[in-house]
Parts: C-alpha cells; sequence; structure tokens
C-alpha cells in the first residue's frame, strides 16, 4: 500500500514545478533531479519531516522569485568590468543564441574555436 502523500510533500512538488528549465542542457534539469531524490527519500525507511519539507520549499520559492537577486544586486562595476566592459552582455547574447540555434550552426561555431580563425 502506497504512503499517503502529506502536505508539506505535495507543496514541495508545486514548488519544484515552478522551477524555468534550462534550455542548454535539456538532459540536466534541477526540477526533475529534485523530485527524483524527494521519491527516493520518501521510499526510505524514514522519510523527511514536514519540517524539512517546508524549508526546501521555502527556499527553492525564493530562488525562483528572485528574492537574492534583489537583495544582493549586481554592481555595474562587476556586470562592466573596466578590462572588457562587452564581457558579461557578449555571455548572456550567446546563451539567448543558443536556444535556437541549429546543430550545425554550433558544430561551425565549435569548429571555429578549434581553429582560432583570424579576421
Amino acid at each position: 500500500m502506497a504512503k499517503p502523500t502529506s502536505e508539506a510533500t505535495r507543496i514541495l512538488l508545486a514548488t519544484i514545478s515552478k522551477l524555468p528549465a534550462d534550455p542548454l542542457r535539456p538532459n540536466a534539469q534541477l526540477g526533475p533531479a529534485l523530485a527524483a531524490r524527494l521519491k527516493q527519500q520518501q521510499a526510505s525507511s524514514s522519510p523527511p519531516k514536514e519540517a524539512e519539507l517546508r524549508k526546501e520549499a521555502q527556499a527553492i520559492n525564493l530562488l525562483v522569485g528572485d528574492r537574492f537577486m534583489r537583495k544582493y544586486p549586481v554592481s555595474d562595476r562587476i556586470w562592466h568590468p573596466p578590462f572588457q566592459p562587452e564581457y558579461f552582455d557578449n555571455i548572456i547574447k550567446d546563451l539567448d543564441e543558443a536556444k535556437s540555434r541549429s546543430w550545425f550552426k554550433h558544430q561551425w561555431i565549435k569548429f571555429r574555436g578549434m581553429i582560432r580563425l583570424q579576421d
């Protein structure tokens, strides 16, 4: 007979479902990994306590809600260092483009990086 699902477990699973998917690593998602860990904990002889589950749900909610980005904002000096001011902007742009990049384009960029073509 299956154990009844506690309220804290339901809250945690609902919170885990709010985690955004990572388009760059579709094989390594945080949400399914946390759900699998929860299922494994419940199957063990000593399931997690309600208070622990609620703390985990609260921590995930804080991450999803960007509370720490608001509490500890990154200064402009860090985002645009004097030695290479566009560095992080270029990384973000490249990550946004990588979501829709074709396999061929990905291989071409990889190839260019290996041989370091000169302009």
